[in-house]
């Protein structure tokens, strides 16, 4: 659930900041903003047919992230300069609409990192990897936008991985032997 109040919210951040300062030297400000489950006001359990449709947005969820992402940033800032704030959480492949409405409310000078998370069931670490098409949709539109200064980095993903009835997963890295079985 997205904050309601965004002093609070800052107080956190500057709270949980001053705690770990020297301690951990980046945060990475929200999960998957552009997720109902994760960037939502409200839940009603009778509502839709599905768990997702149960979350209730606000009217302008994009325009609350690139605020909070906002607020964060300067919380942490007055904490610690060197602070890393990792933020515009987006999605490699396909972007949803609101990757896209927070692509375009989203101020990048608010974050020093820009983040994107992908999964896949594609070989990696290969020419034409589908990593390489998910980096460029994740942040082919904030090119346009202006130009990107700071680094990004691929803060949550990997191979996803198939399981079979032993209880084994076959996972997509690319390793000598593609798609070795290794324990869970």
């Amino acid at each position: 659930m997205q904050p309601l109040n965004l002093a609070d919210y800052g107080n956190y951040v500057a709270t949980v900041a001053q705690h770990y300062q020297g301690v951990i030297d980046a945060y990475e400000i929200w999960n998957e903003p552009w997720s109902s489950t994760f960037w939502s006001l409200d839940y009603e359990p009778a509502k839709g047919s599905g768990v997702v449709a149960r979350f209730i947005p606000s009217q302008v969820p994009a325009v609350d992230y690139a605020r909070l992402q906002q607020t964060a940033f300067r919380a942490a800032r007055a904490v610690d300069p060197n602070l890393k704030v990792v933020g515009f959480v987006t999605t490699g492949g396909k972007l949803g609409a609101m990757d896209k409405a927070i692509m375009n409310a989203v101020e990048l000078d608010t974050c020093d990192v820009i983040s994107y998370h992908h999964y896949t069931g594609d070989h990696m670490g290969v020419p034409g990897d589908s990593g390489t098409d998910a980096y460029q949709s994740a942040t082919g539109g904030l090119g346009r936008r202006q130009t990107l200064s700071q680094p990004v980095w691929l803060s949550e993903g990997g191979p996803d991985s198939i399981g079979d009835s032993s209880g084994a997963s076959i996972t997509t890295l690319c390793l000598p032997k593609l798609n070795q079985r290794i324990g869970v």
